[in-house]
Parts: structure tokens; C-alpha cells; sequence
């Protein structure tokens, strides 16, 4: 039986079109479908974490990602900083053993 490899991230940031649900290359969807999901997942750390950024808000991938097996937290940001609305948002998700 091989060694079981170990995960070599602590946190992954992936900034991938405007999101899941507004894909600029439509290949790039395979990032936030479950398998994808669970790809980072094993990618990471006991405790690692993976941000996504997202142009608006993505209820799908939050409770994906929470099916995955991730504690996760939607954070509302700002285009820039005088900005008057939060409408992107950073999705972090830690990874719970």
C-alpha cells in the first residue's frame, strides 16, 4: 500500500471568472462542482482554508461548499473603497477534519 500524500496547502485563493454562476470559460466550471470542491479540499491542510471571490452573491456555492465539509463564511466587499454598495463577495471556507 502507498503512503497516503500530504496535503501541501494551507490556504488556496481562486479569483475564477465572476463566479460559478457567471462563467467567462465555461471549462472552468468544473472548479465548483462537488468533484471540484472536494479536490481543493484534499489540496489542503488540517484547519487550511480556500477563499473564492465572486461578483455577487452565490448561494449555490456557499451550500456546496458546506456540503463539501467546509465551515465557511460569505463576506459582502466593495468594488473599490469609496464604493457606496457591497455586492462582490469573498466565500472562506476552512477545512474541518
Amino acid at each position: 500500500m502507498a503512503a497516503k500524500k500530504a496535503s501541501p496547502y494551507d490556504a488556496i485563493l481562486l479569483d475564477v471568472d465572476d463566479g460559478p454562476s457567471s462563467l467567462l470559460q465555461p471549462g472552468n466550471a468544473r472548479i465548483y462542482r462537488r468533484e471540484g470542491l472536494q479536490t481543493i479540499k484534499r489540496a489542503l491542510t488540517s484547519g487550511g482554508r480556500v477563499a473564492f471571490w465572486a461578483a455577487t452573491a452565490e448561494p449555490g456555492l456557499l451550500r456546496d461548499l458546506r456540503q463539501t465539509g467546509f465551515t465557511v463564511e460569505e463576506l459582502a466587499v466593495a468594488k473599490h473603497p469609496r464604493a457606496k454598495q457591497k455586492r462582490h463577495r469573498i466565500y472562506l471556507a476552512e477545512k474541518r477534519d
